[in-house]
């Protein structure tokens, strides 16, 4: 049998499958076999693409209703996106100190994917101008 598993990266695996490092993990005792890790390892791999997926998922529902945010201010009364995009920061609360993070921030924030990078950081940077 062909083993694929590398003890090394287990733990960084689970911690991206589970969220969490293994503690006192099986894989680690010297009582398992290296079918046994094996399983434990082509599990642990099933689980993340799992995670993966959600992941995806969850990115594509915060870029819809980030979106529908958007096009809620435009339909309000804001001129175009990017005052739609400082509306929904500014109402948010974001300030000076959340926009030196930079887009990262924000997309953490909200979920959002990398599409909206040259938008918000066009705000961004209008917002750090200003205080300048």
């Amino acid at each position: 049998m062909t083993y694929t598993f590398e003890y090394n990266l287990f733990s960084d695996l689970h911690k991206d499958a589970f969220g969490f490092r293994p503690r006192n993990h099986r894989f680690y005792s010297t009582l398992t076999t290296d079918e046994e890790r094996q399983e434990d390892w082509d599990y642990v791999c099933k689980c993340l693409d799992v995670e993966l997926e959600r992941m995806k998922n969850a990115e594509i529902q915060s870029d819809i209703e980030f979106e529908d945010r958007i096009l809620h201010c435009v339909a309000c009364g804001a001129d175009d996106r990017e005052s739609a995009i400082r509306w929904i920061l500014e109402g948010d609360n974001f300030s000076g100190m959340d926009f030196a993070y930079g887009f990262g921030y924000i997309q953490y924030e909200y979920g959002i994917s990398d599409k909206y990078r040259d938008e918000v950081m066009d705000v961004i940077n209008n917002k750090l101008n200003e205080v300048v």
